[in-house]
């Protein structure tokens, strides 16, 4: 487990960073539903398929990055 901690300006930055990957995923998904052509249905699903895998890769990093603090802030709430 990292014990380094992400800036409020790094986590604005992934949050911003994973809100965009959620919007490509809303678009192309409504894209691939609008498409009765199969070979262009699947590759809007795919598009929404990597741009899942990006999100959850921010999120992953994120959490990563949010437990030490969040441990260290229960740990001195304890001790007050």
């Amino acid at each position: 487990m990292s014990t380094a901690s992400l800036t409020q300006k790094e986590q604005q930055y992934l949050q911003e960073a994973r809100n965009y990957e959620e919007l490509c995923i809303a678009k192309y998904e409504t894209y691939a539903n609008q498409f009765n052509d199969r070979e262009l249905k699947n590759l809007f699903q795919r598009l929404a398929d990597k741009e899942r895998a990006h999100y959850n890769q921010i999120d992953q990093l994120m959490q990563q990055y949010q437990q030490p603090n969040q441990q260290q802030g229960q740990q001195q709430n304890q001790q007050s």
